[in-house]
């Protein structure tokens, strides 16, 4: 047997038992909350990766109305990036003025480059959500949907369609750190899932997801202790 063979054997055995392990968690926790949905709900992550850090806070502009909003943690690291992608083109388009050497262009490049991710990460993560008992839907964006139809999807859910909230971990390893990132997802009746929340901070997330279920009237499934 060469030695590819081997590897890939030993690569198959282990996704196996990963799949096996994960198979006999998901029953753990189906049992654990005794309930027809739940046994048809996936209970891996639903929204790969995830900040170590708490993005975004959950707040209360009306007795009707729950709203997810950038953190200042995260309105800092924007404004860090954006600061320095500022500060590498103005040296650079200085340079190009006074010297005109292509060390200019390259600090322009950076700049620029550093200004774009962070308008970028801004507009995606900066999107507000929001919960609203009035209307009875969680819709992202500053402007509500048309009430049309009973479709669900990722911006826009019924919340009479809302069976529990979920609340799961997912393992982050990288190059540079390893840390635990934890999602709030909306099981529907059906056992499908939309994402609401997802950052690394738990007590943060647990505090709001109790918060959420007992708002919209919902029970809260945890499974991140198993």
């Amino acid at each position: 047997m060469s030695m590819f063979e081997k590897i890939k054997q030993r690569i198959n055995k282990a996704l196996e038992e990963a799949k096996k392990k994960q198979e006999l968690t998901n029953e753990k926790i189906s049992h654990a909350f005794n309930d027809d949905v739940a046994n048809k709900t996936q209970w891996t992550p639903l929204k790969s990766g995830g900040a170590n850090f708490k993005t975004h806070d959950l707040v209360k502009p009306s007795s009707s109305i729950l709203k997810y909003q950038l953190s200042w943690g995260s309105k800092m690291l924007f404004g860090v990036f954006s600061l320095i992608g500022i500060v590498a083109l103005s040296a650079g388009i200085f340079q190009l003025m006074e010297k005109g050497t292509s060390s200019g262009w390259v600090l322009v490049f950076v700049g620029l480059l550093f200004i774009v991710i962070s308008l970028v990460f801004f507009k995606i993560m900066g999107r507000p959500i929001f919960i609203d008992r009035s209307i009875g839907m969680m819709y992202k964006g500053n402007k509500a949907p048309k009430l049309s139809g009973q479709q669900d999807n990722n911006d826009k859910v019924y919340l009479n369609n809302v069976h529990a909230l979920q609340v799961i971990k997912e393992y982050i390893r990288s190059n540079k750190s390893r840390y635990y990132s934890y999602e709030i997802n909306f099981i529907m009746k059906d056992a499908s899932r939309v994402n609401v929340m997802d950052h690394g901070n738990y007590k943060q997330i647990q505090s709001d997801a109790e918060e959420i279920a007992l708002f919209i009237g919902k029970p809260l499934w945890d499974a991140t202790q198993f």
